[in-house]
Formats: C-alpha cells, sequence, structure tokens
C-alpha cells in the first residue's frame, strides 16, 4: 500500500467492527462513529458456517467463538403437533469446508468482536447528519457540531444507512442514482426476536445439550411461525414470525413502528402466547423467563442497491444490501464485506480519487454477484420456512420430499466454497474435503504479474 488512508467508518455494527478489527491488523488508521450512547444486548441467535468460520481463524478468533458457540445439525420444521415437516441437515459442513455449522447469541459474537478494537477508535453517541467529498478528501459533520475528516468514509451504518441517504442525494444531483435505488425495502414478515434468562434444566433438559438444536414450527391455520434454539448460559433464543400478506399491511405496519416503544412487543406476543413450545411447555413459558429489554421487534426486509459507492465513500453490509434472516446470511455478508473492503483498501496504489474509486469497484465487483445469489436463496428459503400461502407450502413439500439430494449436494457445496480471507495476512488451507473459489487478485496486482 502506498500509503495509508484515514478511514471512517459510521456504525458499530458487526460489518463495521469487523472492517476495524482487519484495519487494525493494516495498521491503517481508523475510527468508527456510533450514534447510539451504548451497545444493547438485541438479537437471537445467530448461525455461522465456513464462509464466515474461516477468516474468525486466520485472525486466531475461532477458539474464541467456539467457548461460546454450539455445533449444529441443523433446523427441524415441524407442525403443531410436532409432526415433522421438514429437515435441513447440516452435518456434512464439517467434512465439505472443515469446520460445524455453529450457533450462538449474537451479542456474544459482537462483544468479542468488540473487544478487539480500542475503545478509543470507537466513538459514541456521534451521529452524522451530512458528508462532503472532495479531490483532497471527504469530511462528516456530526451532530453534536464536530467535523471529521478522512480519506475514506465507509457506511457501515444499517438499511436506513444515513451515509447511504446522504451519499445518493450527491449521486442523483449528478443524474447517476438508479431509479431502483430510490425505492423502499421491501417487507414481508414482522418479527420478535428475543433471548431467555438462564433457564433450569429440570424443566428444559435442552439447555445443558453441547449441540444446539434449532426448531420452528408453523402454524396450519395462521400466518404465524416461531422457533427456538438452545445457547450458551443455559438460555433458549426465540423469534416469533408474522407473514405480512399484502403491500397495504406492510404500509401499516411500518406506519405504526413508532408506536412500539419497549411495550410495543406486547400484542404480538399475546398472539403467540399459548403455543405450543418446541422444547416443551408454551411459547408464553419462555416470554416469562425473558427479560423485555432482551426483547426486540424487526422487520425483515429485502434490498439489493445497485450505488455501493462513489467517491471516496462506500457502503457495506445492510446499508447496501438487506438479506432476508432465512439462511443466516445477514451478518455473514456483513463480515465478508469487510474482508473484501479490507483487502481492497490494502491494494492501493496511492490516495488519488481514481485510486480509491477503482478499489471500491473491484470490491463491488467481488461481491455484487455473491449477495445477489444470496438474496435469491434467502427469498425461497423465507418461502419454505415462514410461507403460509399455498403455493409456498407446495414449495415446501418440494424442498422437503421431491428435490434430489443431488441437487441439495450441489447447491451446499457452492455456498460452501466461498471463504474469502485477508490477503495481508497467512491465509488457512482448506481443511475440508469440498471446492474453494481461488482468492481473488485485484487488478493491480494481475497487471504485475
Amino acid at each position: 500500500m502506498a500509503g495509508k488512508p484515514t478511514v471512517m467508518i459510521v456504525g458499530a455494527g458487526l460489518g463495521g467492527v469487523m472492517l476495524a478489527i482487519l484495519l487494525e491488523r493494516l495498521n491503517v488508521p481508523y475510527t468508527i462513529f456510533e450514534k447510539a450512547s451504548t451497545v444493547k444486548p438485541l438479537g437471537s441467535v445467530m448461525g455461522f458456517g465456513g464462509g464466515t468460520l474461516t477468516v474468525l481463524d486466520q485472525l486466531g478468533l475461532l477458539d474464541k467463538v467456539m467457548k461460546f458457540a454450539h455445533p449444529t445439525i441443523g433446523m427441524q420444521i415441524y407442525g403443531e403437533d410436532m409432526t415433522l415437516i421438514g429437515d435441513f441437515d447440516t452435518r456434512s459442513f464439517k467434512d465439505i469446508c472443515g469446520y460445524n455449522a455453529i450457533l450462538f447469541a449474537r451479542s456474544e459474537l459482537y462483544d468479542l468482536l468488540l473487544s478487539q478494537v480500542p475503545p478509543k477508535k470507537v466513538l459514541f453517541k456521534k451521529k452524522i447528519i451530512s458528508m462532503e467529498q472532495s479531490h483532497h478528501g471527504v469530511t462528516i459533520q456530526l451532530q453534536d457540531g464536530s467535523n471529521h475528516h478522512g480519506d475514506i468514509l465507509v457506511g457501515a451504518d444499517g438499511a436506513y444507512s444515513t451515509v447511504r441517504q446522504s451519499l445518493y442525494a450527491q449521486v442523483d444531483k449528478k443524474g447517476l442514482l438508479p431509479e431502483s435505488d430510490k425505492e423502499h425495502l421491501s417487507t414481508g414478515h414482522l418479527c420478535v426476536v428475543a433471548m431467555s434468562g438462564p433457564l433450569d434444566p429440570e424443566k428444559y433438559p435442552t439447555v445443558t445439550d453441547s449441540v444446539s438444536h434449532f426448531q420452528r414450527m408453523i402454524s396450519v391455520g395462521s400466518n404465524h411461525s416461531w422457533s427456538t434454539a438452545n445457547v450458551s448460559g443455559n438460555r433458549i433464543a426465540w423469534t416469533l414470525v408474522t407473514q405480512i400478506e399484502t403491500m397495504s399491511e406492510s404500509k401499516d405496519v411500518l406506519s405504526r413502528a413508532s408506536e412500539w416503544g419497549s411495550d410495543g412487543n406486547d400484542g404480538m406476543l399475546l398472539e403467540y402466547r399459548d403455543y405450543r413450545a418446541p422444547i416443551g411447555g408454551t411459547m408464553g413459558d419462555l416470554m416469562d423467563v425473558t427479560p423485555k429489554e432482551h426483547m426486540s421487534k424487526i422487520f425483515f426486509e429485502e434490498k439489493l442497491f445497485e450505488t455501493w459507492h462513489h467517491g471516496r465513500t462506500v457502503l457495506i453490509g445492510d446499508a447496501c444490501h438487506k438479506i432476508l434472516p432465512s439462511s443466516g446470511q445477514g451478518a455473514q455478508n456483513a463480515i465478508q464485506d469487510a474482508v473484501v473492503l479490507a483487502n481492497c483498501i490494502n491494494d492501493l496504489v496511492d490516495l488519488s480519487p481514481e485510486s480509491i474509486e477503482t478499489a471500491f469497484a473491484e470490491y463491488k465487483e467481488q461481491r455484487y454477484s455473491i449477495v445477489s445469489h444470496q438474496i435469491q436463496r434467502s427469498r425461497i428459503m423465507a418461502k419454505v420456512i415462514y410461507g403460509h400461502t399455498w403455493h409456498e407450502r407446495a414449495l415446501r413439500y418440494i424442498v422437503f420430499n421431491l428435490l434430489p439430494k443431488s441437487t441439495k449436494d450441489s447447491q451446499l457445496h457452492r455456498d460452501l466454497s466461498y471463504r474469502p480471507q485477508a490477503n495481508f495476512l497467512p491465509l488457512v488451507e482448506n481443511k475440508g474435503t469440498g471446492f474453494v473459489q481461488q482468492q481473488w487478485v485485484s487488478r493491480r496486482k494481475r497487471e504485475k504479474q
């Protein structure tokens, strides 16, 4: 790298923090600006496979992750009477990629990653209100009146990214913003995600199991589904998912989002309270042992933006692609974005606008088709595991009963073959028997070869 850029990262989510970890290894100066005053322990269960575990292994963090993660054998889907509808089996992961599929509490992964970043480089209560770019750099203005200047601005601030909104306003003035980037995110499901407190093993024996059991149930007579998974600390991560049937219903739900607050979950919780829980008892029993501050209501939204960068500003994670959580790819793709972007920053020829634009273009070139595939896959998975319409039930039957095993295996091998690593650290060798996509070589390095 010819000179080290000063990088400003807006958003201290998983993608932003992972990028900071990688820049720390590169000794590239950076600062994270986070609008929240503190990190809240929200979210439920998360799962990773070889596509993310490889880089965590490369960074020396995998052993730490495994202290709170459990391997999993997959996800089982049941009817309300606990009749098995279908099973997504992940036991072959270890053979294919060298790593078991794992499940864990999102908050524990976040705490681990954040601990790898020097506290002085993460600034909380720093809300960005505008940004300006020039040939000489990029400047952000914060709500507290302060201004900060750098060479690169990274928008890692989520699906409703302020950085993206500011960037798009500038791009639109130049007549360069595609019409599709002006459209809203699509909403198809309303969800409560939660994490119980420690449970009594006598009542819930599953909580002491060293293997995580991810079990989902689907109601036949309503648009409801719900799930549980055991995680470390004798806890159960659980979710409630209500399918939104029409666009008008989606708009109505969005219009009432400001009414939720801390008690905004109550109506939805009541609807699910009497449902049987996969681990025994009722969902109401789990609600009663879950602190309210560990429950949050969210939308399952989706959108692939076309504009990922312009000038000295670039977007990662949900800021440029919002993926439905049905296939567990949202956080994994944010982390992969961070890895690829760090590689492109490392390959910078100089700090000119042209070099930075070239690096950002390579970042999008590497990531766009991968993300597009994951969005399509997650959309299908959502129909299979949440869907209630007749054609979604038909699709579920086909996937679990008629789809050839060879087709499923081929798709699994393809998904597990993508395992990007940091190009400035020693690479982790393939630990499985499956094919691994070749590590990307930058255009500059290709020209030198």
